[in-house]
């Protein structure tokens, strides 16, 4: 004999309402998004541009507010229109691109109580930034100074032709400086006072 169950009120209009459980699109779009950011951080990784960056700012960049009064010769003449902007940075014209580097510092506390610093450097070229980098500092801060800041994760980074201009100018910058200080130590030692109090203090 056949027995005919009663149907389950709402059975059917809750299979219905059941929603899909994944959207395919939205989940590859950020797939794709996340991709794309992590092959653009390794290739600001590789290209050395942070490092680049460090080395203009804390071996160069930072004097020349100096050097422009006290050793002219020692500032490199590709840069024009340099200003110094204290406890933030500089700015100056590299060819037809303006330049900004802003660095800054901040004390940070850590869970244990230990208080530590750490570093944000921003580079815009042409009122855009194209270059966002944290600074890992590891030593006491007395002890302050580039050779104990390293490179830290990369948070924002636009390509473009800028990169390798600003890589060409770190080098064209030490191989002025290095050209400026052997002439400076040349002028040093041939100095007429020098040579002769050597040959008054020698009887030469």
């Amino acid at each position: 004999m056949r027995i005919n169950l009663p149907a389950i009120p709402g059975r059917k209009r809750e299979a219905r309402e059941t929603p899909d459980v994944l959207e395919p699109n939205a989940s590859s779009e950020a797939d794709r998004i996340e991709e794309e950011v992590s092959r653009r951080k390794k290739r600001a990784e590789e290209s050395g541009i942070r490092e680049c960056v460090m080395e203009l700012y804390y071996g160069s960049l930072r004097c020349y507010d100096v050097w422009i009064h006290n050793s002219p010769e020692s500032v490199y003449p590709g840069i024009s229109g340099f200003e110094y902007v204290p406890r933030q940075g500089v700015k100056f014209t590299l060819g037809t691109r303006h330049y900004e580097f802003h660095y800054e510092e901040k004390s940070q506390t850590a869970f244990d109580g230990e208080v530590y610093r750490a570093g944000m450097y921003n580079v815009l070229c042409d009122n855009q930034r194209v270059l966002k980098f944290r600074v890992t500092i590891s030593c006491p801060e007395e002890w302050y100074d580039e050779t104990h800041r390293s490179a830290g994760a990369i948070e924002a980074f636009i390509d473009g032709p800028w990169v390798e201009e600003l890589k060409n100018l770190g080098a064209a910058v030490k191989r002025h400086e290095a050209a400026a200080r052997l002439t400076q130590e040349r002028k040093a030692r041939e100095d007429p006072a020098r040579l002769e109090d050597l040959k008054k203090r020698f009887g030469i």
